[in-house]
C-alpha cells in the first residue's frame, strides 16, 4: 500500500485520522526568516503523488484527497482559503468557507453568494455562463449542488458542497479547456467525490 502523505493537518481515510504537524516547534523563527528567499527559487507548481491529502480551509475543516497526479499551485493555494490543482488542460479550484450562522445558511443560498460573486468578482470582465443548480451527491456529502460552468473557452461545472450542519462549505470550480484529455475529467469528477469534512468522511 503506498504512504499517504498529507497536507495542512487532519486527514481522514474511511474512519482513520492521521495527525501531522505542520510545523517543528522551535523552528518557526528561524522558517520565517528564509521562506521568502526561498519561495523565490521554487516552481510555480508542486507535483503531488496520488495518495496525498490536502485539508484546507478554517479550523482546516475540509479535505481532499488525490487519486492521480496532480499539481498544486502555490501561488493562488492559501491552505486558510483556497486550494487550486492543474492536470494538463484542466484546473480545480477548491474554495472553503465557513458560516457564522450556519441554521440560516441553505445549500441554495451558499449557490447564490458563489455564483454572485463570480459574476462580479472573480470572473468580472470575462464570459461567463452558469447554468441552473441541480441536486447532487457524493459517497460523502448528500445535499450539495452542481450546475454547468463555462468560462471563456473552457467548460466545466460549479459545485456547492456543504458540510453536514451547514457550518461549512466547499465551493469548487472545475474548468477544462477544449483539448483536455477524458482521463484528466475523470480525474477531476473522483477529486470532487473524494471532498469530506472531518469526522464526516464515510
Amino acid at each position: 500500500m503506498a504512504e499517504q502523505r498529507v497536507i495542512g493537518g487532519n486527514a481522514v481515510r474511511g474512519r482513520a485520522r492521521i495527525w501531522v504537524p505542520l510545523v517543528a516547534v522551535g523552528v518557526l523563527l528561524m522558517v520565517a526568516a528564509v521562506e521568502v528567499l526561498a519561495n523565490r527559487s521554487l516552481p510555480a507548481r508542486e507535483a503531488l503523488e496520488p495518495g496525498t491529502v490536502v485539508a484546507f480551509g478554517p479550523e482546516r475543516a475540509a479535505e481532499v484527497e488525490l487519486d492521480e497526479a496532480w499539481e498544486v499551485d502555490r501561488a493562488q493555494t492559501k491552505l486558510d482559503l483556497r486550494v487550486v490543482l492543474a492536470r494538463d488542460g484542466t484546473t480545480v479550484v477548491l474554495d472553503a468557507v465557513q458560516f457564522p450562522d450556519p441554521d440560516g445558511t441553505d445549500p441554495q443560498r451558499m449557490w447564490e453568494g458563489v455564483s454572485r460573486l463570480l459574476e462580479t468578482a472573480e470572473y468580472s470582465g470575462s464570459m461567463l455562463e452558469l447554468g441552473p443548480p441541480a441536486a447532487f451527491a457524493t459517497p460523502n456529502i448528500e445535499d450539495g449542488l452542481r450546475g454547468d460552468l463555462r468560462l471563456d473557452d473552457q467548460t466545466g461545472a460549479l459545485y456547492v458542497l456543504p458540510s453536514a450542519d451547514h457550518g461549512h462549505a466547499v465551493n469548487v470550480r472545475v474548468l477544462s479547456t477544449a483539448d483536455a484529455s477524458a482521463e484528466d475529467r475523470t480525474a477531476a469528477a473522483a477529486l470532487v467525490d473524494s471532498i469530506a469534512f472531518t469526522g464526516e468522511a464515510a
